[in-house]
């Protein structure tokens, strides 16, 4: 039997991280949740929860949590949920459930390394990176954190190496690569359509041969839209660059888009627009960080390019109320790492929070609260 641990929040301090509570305050109206978990490892950053009003986008309440990696994050209507992951050096195998004002935590016990998390009515849908090469999914009831149902996900190659997930029009998407022996295979990856309730293959679906990598996916009504933000390898390796997919619901395949801008890696839609951010996460060198607008019934383009030293460690994107925001974790000054907003009339980048470490956002209000995976540290 799983062990629910409910706790207030001053006994969270004691058992986790021996801080202090953070005071009562009244919630704005539609809140949004703002977590700082990407760099989360002792000695180096805190993982926090700041309450941010969604007009003034100023952080209004923030409670420390314990210190671990935390890749995604929702909001259900009543809860926020996130996974504790741990760190470099320390696994750990929790999901929590966190109540609107910060002040009551209950933690369930789920398969090691949570990444990924998914809403699906009386149920949360987890996905684990097992020692980093096993992928892992857990199917939890909300009300007691008992597990209904549990697998671990394989590639025809062995174990598969989880890298993204979505639940989608009844499906739960899965993205990962094959522990393969000849490595000279640059294919060896698989997109997967599990059955959400019994976590069950139903089959895999058909991408193009290419280098591919995906971190996020960005959801509509009736489509994904898949970023591969490894394009920018293809020609070296000796294939055509794909740099957007699209999913249907049912489909045995991907259909591959008209090429916007090698290697996006996050995005969103808006009034009709893709808006898609490049070159970040694994920018070595610092080179030029863009963000492209593509209209998507034309695929029409613009785009802006900024200071990769500045700007490569973007970590979210989403839209509030219109505007698009975005959160950076890490910055040439410390003191100018939170929430941006992005002006396309412009093209400027707009500092609007100081929020410490700030790596995902959860808008109360979005279709789709869950959070994209943040890069790997």
């Amino acid at each position: 039997m799983r062990t629910l641990i409910v706790m207030l929040w001053s006994c969270v301090c004691l058992v986790l991280s021996g801080c202090t509570a953070a005071p009562t305050v009244a919630l704005p109206t539609q809140p949004i949740y703002v977590i700082a978990g990407q760099r989360a490892v002792p000695g180096y950053a805190p993982a926090e929860v700041s309450i941010v009003d969604r007009t003034t986008l100023k952080p209004v309440s923030s409670r420390p949590l314990a210190l671990s990696y935390i890749r995604e994050a929702l909001y259900d209507g009543t809860h926020l949920w996130y996974g504790y992951a741990g760190d470099i050096d320390i696994d750990m195998h929790t999901v929590a459930q966190l109540s609107p004002d910060l002040a009551t935590e209950a933690v369930y016990e789920v398969c090691t390394e949570p990444n990924g998390i998914h809403d699906d009515g009386d149920a949360i849908i987890v996905l684990c990176t097992q020692n980093g090469m096993v992928a892992h999914a857990t199917r939890i009831r909300k009300h007691d954190g008992s597990i209904v149902a549990d697998t671990e996900i394989v590639t025809k190659w062995g174990d598969m190496m989880y890298i993204d997930s979505v639940l989608f029009n009844g499906e739960l998407i899965v993205y990962g690569g094959g522990n393969y022996q000849d490595h000279t295979d640059r294919t060896a990856q698989e997109l997967q359509v599990r059955d959400p309730r019994t976590l069950a293959l139903r089959r895999i679906v058909e991408m193009p041969e290419t280098e591919i990598g995906m971190d996020n996916f960005i959801v509509t009504a009736d489509s994904l839209y898949i970023l591969n933000n490894a394009s920018k390898y293809a020609i070296e390796y000796g294939f055509e660059p794909v740099d957007l997919m699209q999913y249907t619901a049912g489909s045995a395949a991907v259909e591959v888009l008209p090429n916007i801008g090698r290697s996006p890696t996050d995005g969103v839609i808006t009034d009709g627009y893709l808006y898609t951010v490049h070159n970040i996460g694994n920018n070595i060198d610092y080179s030029p960080v863009s963000i492209y607008r593509t209209n998507l019934t034309t695929m029409e383009q613009q785009h802006w390019e900024f200071d990769g030293a500045q700007w490569s460690f973007i970590n979210d994107i989403s839209v509030i109320d219109g505007r698009i925001i975005i959160a950076l974790p890490r910055t040439t000054d410390p003191e100018r790492e939170g929430l941006y907003e992005f002006d396309p009339s412009t093209g400027a980048l707009l500092f609007r929070s100081a929020i410490p470490g700030a790596s995902l956002i959860v808008d109360t209000q979005s279709e789709r609260t869950a959070m994209r995976p943040s890069r790997r540290p």
